[in-house]
């Protein structure tokens, strides 16, 4: 799969502490599978709205994959997860490979949480 660009979902304030520390951490997730979970751009919705509540403020970190392509290992469908995702073998992931924040937009719909990636990048959160 040749994609360009890869995105990190995270709440407002771990966007936050990453501006202040200068890297983006790992969660729990991440620290429990030993690798950085990402998205491609047709899966940041679903996981956005799977991971995360619209009180979190959450946003997609747009990523050059230029910097660590090498470094990515992408996982197979699962019964859990039935789509095929990227992961990164980095300890964490660096603000200069950010090339974009995206703000997302949730809703709820048939009693389900959802998610919209709203066009264009707030490029006042780099």
């Amino acid at each position: 799969m040749d994609v360009r660009n890869f995105y990190r979902v995270l709440s407002a304030k771990t966007w936050g502490d990453a501006h202040r520390c200068g890297v983006i951490e790992p969660c729990g997730a991440d620290r429990r599978a030993g690798l950085i979970h990402l998205s491609t751009r047709d899966l940041v919705e679903r996981m956005a709205a799977r991971h995360f509540r619209a009180s979190e403020f959450p946003v997609a970190v747009e990523l050059d994959a230029d910097y660590f392509r090498d470094d990515l290992e992408w996982c197979e469908p699962t019964t859990e997860s039935p789509w095929r995702y990227p992961m990164l073998r980095r300890p964490h992931i660096e603000m200069n490979w950010v090339i974009g924040v995206h703000l997302l937009l949730f809703a709820e719909r048939d009693g389900e949480p959802r998610c919209t990636m709203k066009e264009g990048r707030l490029d006042w959160a780099l």
